[in-house]
Formats: structure tokens, C-alpha cells, sequence
């Protein structure tokens, strides 16, 4: 004969109800009543910061940067890092890659404020994050990058040989535990992405990314990479000095989604924040433009590159010019 299932008593007595909510609270990490407050991690990039709101990146998130191969996915990822480290955080660049070289991250960043980690295989390179985030506090650590995160049987296998599944459900088990652990201990998790074509029976339709769909839940903010259009190149004279990246915030989960940036990118400079802010500042009146003048309250400067370097060289107006942007986007 089945066993007769207990009875579970329903009650609206206050006592049980606050005995309950202790016993729950015995298995979650912080208090119950109160949502974590949310600290902002800036870019140094206007245009971005606006894009994902609230004037940064959110220091407890995993966000995920992905686009096409050459686009500045790396000098991004270098770029953060640098912001991270002015902001008190510290700073590992896992590079399952093995992409980045001397030469290009000091353009970026002292290559002494970061501490540098070359993986072996996806499961080394998963596992050495989860333990920094796991055990650290105010930790900036860049993934480069979940493509490259290739597992241990893949490594050892012939090239015919086919593991179908077996990255995404691999990215599948780190993205949760990831995504908790950047909560708890005020940690961001930086991931860059592949974006290659998708094959459909009809033909080339689309863009995919590595990971599987299940990874795509654990990034709390994507921004996708492309390049400007039209007129995506910077040049000087006859020469391509740049290029212009497109940022799309495709899913933010502490502001709006589908917001923009476009940032310029100088080759062997890295990314030129002033021009970047003067063009914002057009866009919005703050800076007026005539011709090729431009001109901010009495100061007036032929050419958008003269301009930028009297920003350079005048915080102090570049503040005031942030300052009235945002104000006007609030």
C-alpha cells in the first residue's frame, strides 16, 4: 500500500512566516530584503557609456563583446582593462588565443598592472576563471576568447574525428556559476566572441556565435561589433590610418537595449576618446560645426583633429563638454 503523503499546513501566522524566511535565508548569500547596490565601471569612451547605460559598465556583470574577425574586439578587451585597473580592480587577461603580444598591449595598458594567464585548453582556461572568481573580490578578468576555449578531446582527436555539442555544453556548465560569482564578489567578467555566418538549407543567412544558445542566457550585457557604415575608414590624406567601430548593445539587462556608439580606432594609438566625444558633442549641439570649423563657447578650431587636440591638452573643457551631455541625455 502507498505511503499516505504528509499534509503540509498552510498558516498566516506572523511568527512562521519570519521562521521561514530565516530558514531561507540560511541558504542565500546576502540579505533578503535588499537588492546588491550597483556600482559602474567607466569606459572613458562617452559614446559607450551612454549606450550602456548609466555611465559604465556594471561592476558585477559578464558582458560579452562579439563581432567579426580584425574589428577591435582585442583592443576593446585592452582598453577595459585599463579602466579597470584606474578603477581599483585587479586585472587577469586569460588569452586562450595567444593573440596579444607586447607591442600591442602597452598602446593600452602598463603590461605590469595585469596579470597575463596562457591556458592549455578550454577546461584549464574555464577553471582558472571560476577560481578568481570564486576566491577574489574586484576582479576585472577578460576571456579571449569563448571561440578559442576548445575542449581536451578535441585537442587529443584526429581532424575527422566530430564532437557535436560538446563546446556548447561545455560553456553551458561555466556561464551560470560565472554569472553567480560575479555577484557575490563584485567581480566583471569580460568575454570576447566570434561572429561567423550561418548555413541554412536556403543558403548564408544570418550571423552565429561560439557557445551554444545556452551561453547566450549568461552574459548580463552583449554589445555587438561592426564596422561603421557608411564611411567606416579614418584617413589621413591618402592613408588609412583607422577605422570607425560600431557598437550595438544587442541585450543589457540594467538599461535599455539597442542603443549605439561608434568608436574611433587609431592604429598604433588606440582608441581617440576626444574625437569620439567632439562627435557626440555635434550631434547634439553642445560643439558647433561650420564648414570645417568647430567651434565650443569662444574657442574655434579648423579641422576635427585640431579640435581634438585642444581637448587633449584641456580637461578641464572636456569635463565641461561631458558634463553638458549628460545633462541633456538624463
Amino acid at each position: 500500500m502507498a505511503k499516505k503523503k504528509k499534509k503540509i499546513e498552510v498558516s498566516d501566522d506572523p511568527e512562521l512566516i519570519v521562521a521561514a524566511v530565516e530558514e531561507i535565508g540560511a541558504h542565500c548569500t546576502g540579505d533578503l530584503n535588499e537588492l546588491a547596490a550597483e556600482k559602474y565601471l567607466d569606459t572613458d569612451i562617452w559614446g559607450l557609456n551612454y549606450a550602456v547605460s548609466h555611465g559604465g559598465i556594471p561592476s558585477t556583470y559578464v558582458v560579452e563583446a562579439h563581432g567579426e574577425n580584425g574589428l577591435g574586439k582585442t583592443s576593446l578587451a585592452l582598453h577595459m582593462c585599463a579602466m579597470a585597473k584606474r578603477a581599483g580592480f585587479s586585472v587577469y587577461y586569460v588569452d586562450v588565443e595567444y593573440a596579444v603580444n607586447n607591442a600591442m598591449a602597452s598602446i593600452f595598458v602598463d603590461k605590469n598592472d595585469v596579470h597575463w594567464i596562457h591556458p592549455d585548453t578550454g577546461e584549464k582556461a574555464l577553471d582558472i576563471i571560476s577560481l578568481i572568481l570564486k576566491t577574489t573580490k574586484n576582479s576585472f578578468v577578460v576571456l579571449d576568447s569563448v571561440g578559442a576555449t576548445t575542449p581536451q578531446k578535441m585537442e587529443d582527436a584526429s581532424a575527422e574525428d566530430q564532437f557535436i555539442g560538446l563546446h556548447a555544453r561545455m560553456m553551458a556548465g561555466f556561464g551560470g556559476p560565472a554569472a553567480r560569482n560575479c555577484k557575490r564578489n563584485n567581480n566583471v567578467l569580460f568575454c570576447l566572441n566570434h561572429e561567423t555566418v550561418k548555413i541554412t538549407p536556403m543558403g548564408a543567412r544570418g550571423y552565429t556565435i561560439a557557445g551554444g544558445r545556452k551561453w547566450s542566457y549568461a552574459p548580463d550585457l552583449r554589445i555587438r561589433l561592426t564596422k561603421r557604415y557608411p564611411n567606416p575608414d579614418i584617413m589621413d590624406g591618402d592613408t588609412k590610418i583607422g577605422h570607425i567601430i560600431h557598437c550595438e548593445v544587442t541585450k543589457n539587462r540594467h538599461g535599455p537595449p539597442y542603443r549605439t556608439a561608434d568608436l574611433p580606432l587609431i592604429y598604433g594609438a588606440g582608441f581617440d576618446v576626444e574625437r569620439e566625444l567632439l562627435e557626440n558633442a555635434i550631434a547634439f549641439g553642445v560643439v558647433q560645426r561650420a564648414g570645417a570649423w568647430y567651434s565650443y563657447g569662444e574657442e574655434k578650431h579648423q579641422g576635427l583633429t585640431n579640435m581634438s587636440e585642444w581637448l587633449k591638452q584641456n580637461p578641464d573643457n572636456k569635463k565641461a563638454i561631458i558634463k553638458e551631455l549628460d545633462q541633456l541625455v538624463q
